[in-house]
């Protein structure tokens, strides 16, 4: 039997509201069930990440999920945000306009709250799709904002290494298709176009699929540790280095943390402690 909060977190109020299970929810957002019941039951936070993806899908204010307790907050009908639909049929308009009258009338707060989901994913998505173009020229505008404050700071290779690791990152968390034919070279080739990464040797080749090829039993205690403090204990370090207690340590407090926006690296540690650990508790 699934615990029960002693209080309802927002989180729960809009799950029930969809009528899903915390697998299902879990599923529409590509997070683990535990997760979900973690935060209901107010043992984890929820992340930044997940709370704009509901707000997106679903419409309901990100801040308002956040808190562990209170009531989520519809977008639609709130002062938080205003909409203009646009439409050449005069007919779609009126049955928006009919739709949205329809739902403010709902007194029971659960059937309005539901009935605003609703609205929001068959109204204000679709409209948004048709403005993507939008998003991007804001998008252009705050990079070139970005990158003129970083050359102002001197800090313009820093940031833009940062923002290419989070684009490489966002690739392969959100498995996107890069075209066979775009180029899509790595950050120290954008520097000059003089400057050229060459190929890896057989040897070194070699030693690079060991740290970042598939993870197995074999392996996993040749990972390098890329967490810790600088000259710490751990920093830099093979797992199989590495004592017993530290390895629980990460096993149980630092693995467990790790939300579904975490890098490619961070999850192969992951992955990797986790095999090491069961490779040490065995007789």
């Amino acid at each position: 039997m699934p615990r029960e909060p002693k209080f309802t977190h927002p989180l729960r109020t809009v799950r029930a509201a969809l009528k899903k299970s915390q697998p299902q929810f879990a599923k529409m957002f590509g997070v683990s069930a535990s997760y979900i019941q973690a935060i209901e039951l107010g043992q984890r936070n929820l992340t930044d990440e997940l709370a704009d993806a509901i707000m997106l899908r679903l419409g309901v204010d990100a801040e308002s999920l956040k808190r562990k307790r209170g009531v989520p907050v519809s977008l639609i009908g709130s002062n938080k945000a205003e909409f203009l639909l646009q439409s050449e049929s005069r007919d779609d308009l009126e049955k928006v306009y009919k739709d949205y009258k329809a739902l403010k009338k709902v007194r029971d707060q659960g059937e309005r709250f539901r009935r605003s989901v609703v609205f929001w994913h068959k109204t204000i998505v679709p409209a948004w799709r048709s403005e993507q173009w939008q998003v991007r020229d804001a998008l252009d505008n705050k990079l070139g904002l970005l990158f003129e404050a970083a050359e102002r700071e001197n800090k313009y290779h820093a940031v833009a290494m940062r923002l290419s690791r989070w684009i490489d990152d966002a690739v392969n968390e959100f498995r996107l298709r890069i075209g066979r034919d775009a180029q899509w070279p790595t950050f120290m080739e954008t520097l000059s176009g003089s400057f050229t990464l060459l190929p890896l040797s057989k040897k070194h080749r070699k030693i690079r699929q060991t740290i970042t090829g598939k993870i197995t039993h074999k392996n996993c205690e040749r990972v390098i540790c890329h967490i810790g403090k600088e000259n710490g204990m751990i920093l830099g370090k093979r797992l199989g280095d590495l004592p017993d207690n530290v390895i629980k340590w990460l096993v149980k407090n630092w693995a467990p943390k790790l939300t579904s926006s975490a890098g490619e690296e961070d999850r192969r540690l992951q992955g990797a402690l986790k095999l090491v650990w069961r490779k040490r508790r065995k007789p």
